[in-house]
């Protein structure tokens, strides 16, 4: 491989040997030190290869060896340089080019994380900021060891880490540790306790003493089953208590509209664009709005052989918007508080059987609202760890 390149930039021409006896001219120039490559046999002669500066001065032992020279083809840099000697500009940008890439080898393009799951990728990226750990980065000016073992120090959730520099890519490849099971311990005893206000229907005790029986009235918090039991030989033992107890209670809500709503009205979108190299940003263009707005980041970086380069092109979306006021009427707030109150029923009260239910809707000067109060069946008990001194 080396050999041909050194020949591609030395030059050399290919030709062809015809006449009785070619083998004689072969000898000769192998005698006077002249080198040949790449001979092959055809039915007149030989064809074969040698450097320029030799080719210049073979025809004395072609007329020795009594064979005719018949030039094919010319290859190599100088017949290049010589065919665009016109337009300096080439030569000038393909060496640009070349010392460049040669440069660009001695820089991290990309770094890319793997085996990320539960771990925050953003907190990640901002930990390898600090260490200089990104795109554009001097290979040379990076530890591995010591990005590996500051990424182990911030996060705990890493069992294994290695950090690897592959040409001008870094891979930083985690395993996090197994997440522990909640192992729920029932030797810790534990009193059941009333969730909320409610008038008991039934009471079901799995484990543990009543304190409270059917047809009580109870408030959050009160004890309805205690962990404390007489066993056989009349000891007290602290269990785990368990049981289900079904209860009449009763939610209020309180919903407000304003008359007068602020909301804010998006106009037409502004783009913002930028040429990415390394961790440097060149702008392209520069739109942009005197009025609040909000923005939006895309990149999207160039790939060859889905091998990221360090260079992209990012998009910033500019959205502006305005200040504007709605009115709500009386029949938009109700439709309105039907909506919240389709959505409290279907969340906050998804454990419960709704029993009965009354809404009121006010006005005063300012805006509406809404009292609701929903009359449910649930299951009130509620565990609480008990500590024994």
């Amino acid at each position: 491989m080396l050999q041909k390149l050194l020949r591609f930039l030395a030059g050399f021409v290919v030709f062809e040997i015809v006449g009785n006896f070619p083998e004689r001219f072969i000898n000769l120039c192998m005698h006077r030190g002249v080198r040949l490559f790449e001979i092959e046999p055809k039915s007149e002669g030989f064809f074969a290869a040698m450097p320029l500066r030799d080719y210049m001065g073979i025809r004395p032992l072609a007329r020795r060896g009594r064979v005719r020279l018949r030039h094919v083809k010319r290859v190599g840099l100088p017949f290049i340089m010589q065919r665009y000697k016109s337009r300096c500009g080439l030569a000038v940008g393909a060496l640009l080019f070349i010392v460049i890439s040669l440069v660009m080898q001695s820089f991290l393009w990309t770094v890319e994380l793997k085996g990320v799951e539960t771990i925050s990728v953003s907190e990640l990226e901002a930990v390898l900021l600090e260490e200089n750990f990104r795109p554009g980065t001097f290979k040379n000016s990076v530890d591995p060891i010591t990005v590996e073992r500051r990424l182990m120090q911030e996060f705990s959730q890493i069992g294994w880490i290695s950090v690897n520099v592959i040409g001008t890519k870094a891979e930083i490849e985690i395993k996090e540790k197994a997440q522990k099971p909640e192992i729920f311990d029932y030797r810790v005893p534990h009193n059941v306790v009333a969730g909320c206000d409610g008038l008991i229907k039934s009471i079901v005790t799995k484990q543990g003493s009543a304190t409270v029986k059917s047809g009580s009235a109870v408030i959050e918090g009160q004890l309805l089953v205690s962990s404390a039991m007489v066993n056989a030989l009349d000891e007290i033992d602290y269990v785990h208590a368990e049981a289900e107890v079904m209860a009449t209670t009763s939610h209020k809500l309180h919903f407000e509209i304003p008359k007068e709503i602020e909301y804010k009205k998006a106009s037409k979108s502004v783009y913002r664009r930028s040429v990415k190299f390394c961790f440097l940003t060149f702008p392209v263009s520069f739109q942009s709005v005197s009025s609040e707005h909000t923005e939006e980041n895309i990149t999207e970086m160039i790939f060859l052989d889905d091998t990221q380069v360090p260079v992209g092109l990012k998009s910033t979306k500019i959205i502006p918007y305005e200040n504007n006021t709605s009115t709500v009427t009386k029949e938009k707030a109700k439709e309105i508080f039907e909506a919240e109150d389709a959505l409290n029923r279907l969340f906050a009260l998804q454990n419960s059987e709704e029993i009965a239910g009354s809404s009121l809707i006010s006005e005063t000067n300012k805006g509406f609202s809404l009292n609701v109060t929903y009359t449910c069946l649930e299951d009130i008990a509620q565990e609480e760890e008990f500590i024994v001194n």
